[in-house]
């Protein structure tokens, strides 16, 4: 067809059905990038909820550091931290946030509120700060609403299967990834 002519039905039919056909398959190979994709967003999350939690388990450092060794008020540490966390955002969880943009998805350990740095026996095994299935601002409590299944994902060992997991910050700042069957 030149530019001049007039576009005959059969000519505009043709067309049209052939821009369906290259927009279904287009759509399709959408939807198949996504769902093989899926797990990398997972993966990302954790990532971004591993650096969240080290940097809030800095913030608990920080803080004792300048109120006699001892860690925030359990009842309001996002606010007692907060002056020590660059970004709001820190105090949100990456896979909550996608879930609920309001939610923040961290608790902290409500028997460490107020406690000295130094009384802890083991630190590296005390939980500070983890996931939870608490959403509010400064919520706290025992450990007991970590997220069963892990809202996360981690593997054994390079050729494993990927577990759920949740992220977990220890007193003496160090973070990992906690497997819950």
């Amino acid at each position: 067809m030149r530019l001049g002519d007039q576009a005959s039905r059969r000519w505009l039919a043709r067309t049209l059905a052939w821009s369906s056909v290259v927009l279904l398959v287009l759509y399709g190979a959408a939807y198949l990038a996504g769902k093989s994709l899926g797990p990398m967003r997972r993966i990302g999350q954790t990532q971004g909820c591993m650096s969240n939690v080290r940097l809030l388990a800095r913030a608990f450092a920080l803080y004792a550091d300048d109120y006699e060794d001892r860690f925030p008020p359990a009842s309001r540490w996002m606010d007692a931290s907060g002056p020590y966390v660059v970004k709001e955002q820190r105090f949100r969880c990456p896979a909550v946030m996608e879930a609920s943009g309001n939610a923040y998805g961290y608790a902290a350990s409500r028997s460490l509120g107020g406690v000295m740095r130094a009384e802890l026996e083991a630190p590296g095994e005390t939980r500070l700060l983890y996931d939870s299935t608490l959403l509010g601002r400064n919520a706290s409590d025992s450990a007991g609403s970590l997220p069963i299944p892990g809202r996360h994902v981690r593997r054994a060992g390079p050729n494993a299967p990927w577990r759920p997991a949740n992220v977990v910050a220890y007193a003496d700042g160090g973070a990992r990834l906690e497997w819950r069957p």
